[in-house]
């Protein structure tokens, strides 16, 4: 990986400020991958 880095560092963004509405790490996680808030919808094993 890393000698390759060089070629390729170019191309690659660090995001380090990533906001959600909620502080819960499952639904904010859902809303950052999807842009969706989960709304209390029962979910899978529920």
């Amino acid at each position: 990986l890393f000698p390759h880095l060089a070629g390729v560092a170019d191309e690659l963004t660090v995001i380090r400020s990533m906001v959600a509405e909620t502080s819960n790490h499952t639904p904010a996680t859902f809303q950052e991958n999807s842009g969706f808030r989960l709304n209390g919808f029962p979910v899978l094993g529920a």
